[in-house]
């Protein structure tokens, strides 16, 4: 009987000799920590183990004309106001004037202005480092007067180029 307890704490020492080395020598995988590992992001996280998958971006898309291209709109067609829609939602609440953008003759571009001269701009929130954006611009009338696509992107300033 002794030699049986003996051999049994033998038993009973060694497993949990073995139990105790394989808790130890397991791996633990790493907490994951939510959120965007790009710099640019507006919800960057710089502890993030998920990568680049759940970037957000605030993005400013802007319009222009030319001088041709006002004075037709202007002139012609006596069109002196216009609302914008992106994506099926209204923004003239950011476009400089509040209620939509009014028209002068003395507000237009020769070449591509930069973001920061151009007037009717709008903010957008874009899920990947670059996404399209749909607008229909309609005057004081409810007429359509521009309608397309253009291009977002997560750090510059996107210019659309409007011709009547």
């Amino acid at each position: 009987m002794i030699e049986s307890k003996a051999a049994f704490i033998k038993y009973l020492v060694g497993m949990t000799f073995c139990v105790l080395v394989l808790i130890v020598s397991c791996k633990k995988d790493k907490d994951v920590v939510e959120g965007c590992a790009d710099s640019d992001a507006i919800n960057y996280n710089p502890e993030s183990t998920t990568g680049y998958t759940n970037c957000m971006y605030n993005s400013i898309g802007s319009f222009w004309y030319t001088k041709s291209t006002v004075d037709t709109m202007l002139i012609r067609d006596s069109i002196t106001r216009l609302d914008f829609i992106i994506d099926g939602d209204s923004v003239n609440s950011v476009i400089q004037g509040g209620s939509g953008f009014n028209f002068s003759s003395d507000y237009y571009f020769n070449t591509t202005p930069s973001c920061v001269y151009a007037s009717m701009s709008f903010s957008k929130v874009i899920t990947a480092e670059t996404q399209s954006f749909t607008y229909l611009i309609r005057d004081q009338n409810g007429n359509t007067v521009f309608s397309g696509t253009g291009g977002l992107g997560k750090v510059n300033c996107n210019l659309v180029k409007l011709e009547y």
